[in-house]
């Protein structure tokens, strides 16, 4: 099973879909065997979906004999227009929540750009939403990290990042 990581400094965090995506539950009991810290979900379309993984991962926590609320879960927004669109009603803390992640891969291909446009080409729908992202986990007082590509100066990228009131960025990987 292909698994997708967001790398963060020395962390890998396993990603999964959206609980309407199909293979979203299969993916998660695969996770779990690792009993991971820290789980993040993207394709969300606001936060029932947020609500619905963390329900799933206390089913599994008591599976694993894990305490309630081990394994925190970031939100990776900007992948979805409703992810955006949920930034815009105040969202209730889950305890478990402690990050969000702002990921533009997809819609930037949505929109027929390539990923590595320059941030002030971007559509301001898009922009929006990454401001947004850094007021929400303000919000909350969660950190906030800008999704990038590897291929980018991540130092670079960081910087900027952090200027705009990230905490720094994460890059995604994958592996079989």
């Amino acid at each position: 099973m292909m698994i997708t990581y967001l790398a963060y400094e020395d962390r890998l965090i396993p990603v999964i879909e959206a609980p309407d995506h199909s293979p979203s539950e299969i993916a998660l009991e695969a996770i779990m065997t690792s009993r991971p810290e820290t789980l993040a979900l993207r394709g969300m379309k606001g936060i029932a979906d947020l609500q619905q993984v963390a329900s799933r991962l206390a089913v599994q926590e008591a599976l694993l004999d894990l305490p309630d609320g081990h394994i925190k879960l970031w939100a990776v927004l900007g992948d979805t227009p409703q992810s955006i669109l949920a930034l815009n009603v105040s969202w209730p803390v889950l305890p478990r929540m402690s990050g969000l992640i702002f990921s533009s891969f997809r819609l930037l291909s949505e929109f027929g750009l390539a990923l590595d446009t320059p941030l002030d080409q971007w559509p301001d729908a898009l922009r929006m939403g990454r401001n947004l992202t850094v007021l929400m986990a303000l919000s909350l007082k969660i950190p906030a990290y800008e999704c990038v590509s590897s291929k980018t100066d991540l130092s670079l990228a960081n910087a900027l990042a952090v200027q705009d009131g990230f905490n720094g960025v994460v890059t995604l990987r994958n592996n079989a």
